[in-house]
């Protein structure tokens, strides 16, 4: 508001113009009216000054008081909003006195008035007068901003955009810039400059602290999002909708900035007059925000349902589930709750989270039976079985869906999935009959190609080869152009060999191989065609088409190799057999299968009748890839080598080689490789029982080899060596070692057994589990396997479950790998077994087992008679049980047992 100095006017001409009692009453009434305006009691003032006017302005001697007064009342009227009547007196004040001293003031609330009037283009006119004849006005800033809001109220977007955009970034009075750019924005949209507008809200939105015209904003963001949607610039439309803010958060920020205001207001008050341009817009400002603070969920629902649907058109289902959860969790009621859970379904789908759209499919249909999108999320249901691979499950879901919805818009495609479904599980005849329906059923159906290739395919793997092959070239024939056609071509040369039709066969395969030449099945083509021609008789041609698979085919080419060394020997052409097998080993090197290439290779030197060249390709591989820490082949390739230096001259050159070699390695800094010679050396060493020079070669192994350069072979060498001389706490740091650094090597298994073996004479049950569960699944040695089982087998009696002990025991037995110890272990197992449930009857034929036929186990043999004498007397035959006693007593190879003690005890109960 503004507050005016109190000027007393003496009314001098009154003396001569009118009687004491006509003076008296214009000076009270102006006064009146004076006192009213300073009290803001303008509609008071207003009629003071009004009848002023009507009483005075004829008189001569008040047309100097009458401006003034006009003024006043102009005043009056904007302050209580009548803005008509304001705009009457402020022009009436303009002709009455042109150059005023009030004439700036006016100027600019007649432009305020008409633009609350909505009158753009006069308040336009009033503002620009005011500019041009007061260059120098104080709230030039403040009329500029005024002349641009009404260029914006007359759509006029074009003259507004460069008035906003300069006071968008005037620094001194920030609420003016903050209100421009808002403005400037709404300007940008509304002119059709879409890029520019989202570059703007983009730049507003990264503000802090945040615009007072964030409604405002946030509004034209998620309009200017829709209009980038549907012109499928997904990118920019999904920038729009990130700069929409939640109507939660903008009551927040709103109610923050009215309290702002309201303090500013408060700060204004009882200050000179200038201060009515920072109060008019405070206040215009303040009933903005005031009218915008109720929140409407409708608003937020339908933006996260934009924003989730603009993320999944953008291939970002992740992000686009997290919209869709957020708008489903949040509004649950909401019309739209329906679509937006759907939608959810549809991300979950689509990055593979499927128990939990199937989790959602049934809430939705449980929720929206009637719903149009209830049949589709069923369907997807099943469907996502299939994509699982979930066969069985998939055939019982499609069987409910056509059930449940015999009016099912796609019952093609459901009927299609469940007998393929069959067909994956192998139901061949099944499929078969239900595919043949299907295709009576529906003739015109976008999936007949599927289903017409998939009869085949049911023929094709029922074995039913001959009528495969004729549905199979009328697949090829009706549909030439399907993507299926190649698989198709491949399946008839397959089945042609199935019938033993050979030669059609190899046609078949060779068209193939020729045609689609980076097919998925080119490799399995190639050696199939080349069996085709080995069983024709025709041997070179097969080894040329087993050539064909090269180190890049996989498992075909180790096949297709020894195929080819099949061909090569009933051939007797070992010069190319040696050939084959050399490039075989040098492109395989870290294959499992390069041992048996070896032996190949070796195999084929020696039909030729030389042995040192077949010495020498171990030697080669040996030396070769030896000092590769993570090789595993080693082993295997030195047993082998073992065979060819036969007898004693042999063993003393293979000596001599070994210790050869090793210096060599050693010298030039292949230490793994050393090390792994001087393995094999002390194995021949310890086979000959030359033990002074044992002792010598283990004390300098651990000398020259640390544990970072042995492989996991090392290593074990060491742990083995520990192990056998009782020193197993010397054992388990090798142990660990192999299980952290080579955790994927064969090896790695006996060390978790051997650490579960450790772990179970410290009472560490739950360590010794997880070591014999992991050993277990990585175990591929019988040995290793068997001893786990053992374990595991002792565990289950120590967890009181021996009907499980003894079923695990009796699998020990039944396998022939089952040797030297483990046997009897697994007779006592089953016979601790049978006591600990008390049927002693069964166990004392194993305890006796164990004595008879295992008496070198001097340990289990002296456990077992001394049980067995203990059962004998739990049934009663003390007889049995002194005998056996006896036995056991009179055995000089036990003398010193534990258990001879407590038996002579028993013994001498029974003899008093």
């Amino acid at each position: 508001m503004l507050h005016f100095r109190f000027i007393i006017i003496l009314f001098c001409l009154f003396s001569f113009a009118a009687h004491a009692g006509e003076r008296l009453n214009a000076k009270q009434l102006y006064q009146a009216g004076i006192k009213s305006f300073a009290a803001s009691d303008y509609k008071k003032s207003a009629i003071c000054f009004a009848e002023f006017i009507s009483r005075y302005s004829e008189e001569e001697m008040m047309q100097k008081a009458i401006p003034r007064i006009t003024y006043f009342l102009g005043c009056s009227f904007y302050n209580i909003r009548e803005m008509g009547k304001a705009v009457d007196e402020f022009n009436n004040y303009l002709k009455l006195a042109p150059e005023g001293k009030y004439c700036e003031d006016v100027l600019f609330r007649l432009g305020n008035a008409y633009q609350s009037m909505r009158e753009p283009q006069k308040a336009v006119s009033a503002f620009n007068r005011l500019l041009a004849e007061f260059p120098g006005f104080k709230n030039k800033t403040d009329v500029n901003f005024q002349i641009a809001v009404c260029k914006l109220m007359q759509e006029k977007y074009e003259d507004a955009i460069p008035l906003l955009d300069s006071l968008s970034k005037q620094k001194n009075n920030p609420d003016i810039a903050d209100s421009a750019m808002a403005y400037l924005i709404r300007c940008l949209y509304m002119n059709g400059n879409d890029d520019e507008t989202l570059e703007k809200i983009k730049y507003v939105a990264k503000q802090n602290p945040p615009s007072a015209h964030l409604p405002l904003i946030s509004s034209i963001a998620l309009s200017l999002g829709d209009k980038f949607y549907d012109d499928f610039e997904y990118e920019k439309a999904l920038d729009s909708y990130r700069c929409v803010v939640s109507q939660n958060s903008l009551q927040k920020l709103q109610k923050k900035k009215i309290a702002e205001i309201n303090r500013k207001l408060s700060e204004l008050k009882n200050k000179n007059a200038e201060t009515i341009v920072k109060t008019e817009r405070l206040n215009t400002l303040k009933s903005q925000l005031i009218s915008k603070t109720e929140i409407s969920n409708d608003k937020d629902a339908g933006w996260y349902l934009r924003l989730g649907r603009c993320l999944f058109d953008m291939d970002m289902p992740w992000e686009s589930a997290i919209a869709f959860k957020e708008m489903k969790e949040k509004f649950p009621t909401n019309s739209a709750a329906p679509d937006a859970s759907a939608s959810l379904i549809y991300c979950y789908a689509q990055i593979g989270f499927y128990d939990e759209a199937r989790k959602d499919i049934d809430e939705f249909i449980k929720k929206y039976p009637n719903h149009q999108k209830a049949q589709t999320l069923a369907f997807l249901k099943a469907e996502s079985y299939i994509n699982q691979e979930n066969f069985k499950a998939a055939e019982k879901e499609f069987k409910k869906l056509v059930g449940k919805y015999p009016k099912l818009n796609n019952k093609d495609r459901a009927e299609f999935y469940l007998h393929l479904a069959q067909a994956m599980q192998e139901k061949f005849t099944t499929a078969q009959r239900g595919f043949i329906k299907w295709k009576k059923t529906y003739k015109k159906s976008p999936v007949k190609p599927n289903a017409d290739y998939w009869l085949c395919m049911t023929m094709f793997f029922n074995s039913d080869y001959s009528n495969s092959i004729k549905s199979l070239k009328s697949f090829v024939k009706k549909y030439p152009d399907s993507s299926y056609k190649p698989d198709v071509e491949y399946r008839i040369g397959v089945a042609n060999y199935m019938i033993q039709n050979y030669k059609k066969a190899a046609i078949q395969l060779a068209n193939f191989v020729n045609t689609y030449t980076n097919h998925a099945l080119i490799n399995e083509a190639r050696v199939l065609r080349g069996d085709a021609l080995a069983a024709m008789g025709e041997l070179p041609r097969a080894i040329n088409a087993y050539s064909e698979s090269g180190p890049s085919s996989g498992p075909y080419y180790h096949y297709a190799v020894s195929q080819i060394g099949k061909c090569c020997k009933m051939l007797e052409d070992y010069k190319k057999m040696v050939k084959v097998y050399k490039n075989y080993v040098q492109n395989i090197p870290d294959s499992p299968n390069v041992v048996e290439g070896l032996y190949q290779l070796g195999w084929a030197y020696r039909q030729k009748g030389n042995l040192k060249a077949a010495r020498e390709a171990y030697w080669s591989a040996l030396t070769q890839f030896g000092n590769k820490q993570d090789w595993s082949g080693f082993n295997d390739i030195t047993r082998d080598l073992n065979k060819m230096y036969a007898g004693s001259n042999g063993f003393n050159q293979l000596e001599r080689r070994l210790k050869e070699e090793a210096g060599g390695a050693r010298s030039s800094g292949q230490l793994t490789l050393a090390s792994r010679l001087d393995i094999v050396l002390y194995k021949i060493l310890k086979w000959e029982k030359r033990n002074k020079e044992l002792k010598q070669l283990l004390t300098q192994f651990t000398e020259n080899y640390s544990t970072n350069i042995l492989g996991a072979d090392g290593l074990i060498f060491l742990a083995r060596e520990n192990i056998d001389n009782g020193k197993t706490d010397k054992a388990a740091p090798y142990l660990k070692l192999i299980v952290s650094k080579y955790n994927e090597n064969p090896v790695s298994a006996e060390a978790e057994l051997r650490l579960a073996q450790s772990a179970l004479k410290n009472g560490k049950i739950q360590t010794a589990r997880k070591l014999l569960n992991s050993a277990e699944e990585k175990s591929n040695d019988m040995k290793i396997i068997l001893e786990i089982s053992l374990e595991k087998a002792n565990l289950a009696l120590k967890d009181n479950m021996p009907k499980q002990a003894i079923k695990q025991f009796e699998e020990i037995l039944a396998n022939r790998a089952a040797r030297g110890k483990l046997w009897p272990e697994a007779l006592y197992g089953i016979a601790t077994a049978y006591e600990k449930i008390g049927d002693y009857k069964k166990a004392i034929p194993y305890f006796q087992r164990i004595y008879v036929m295992y008496s070198a186990y001097s340990n289990l043999t002296a456990k077992a008679y001394y049980n067995s004498g203990i059962c004998f007397e739990k049934i009663g035959d003390i007889t049995a049980a002194t005998n056996t006693y006896n036995e056991f007593l009179t055995d000089n190879r036990l003398a010193g047992m534990p258990e001879m003690v407590l038996a002579k005890k028993r013994l001498e109960k029974y003899i008093k």
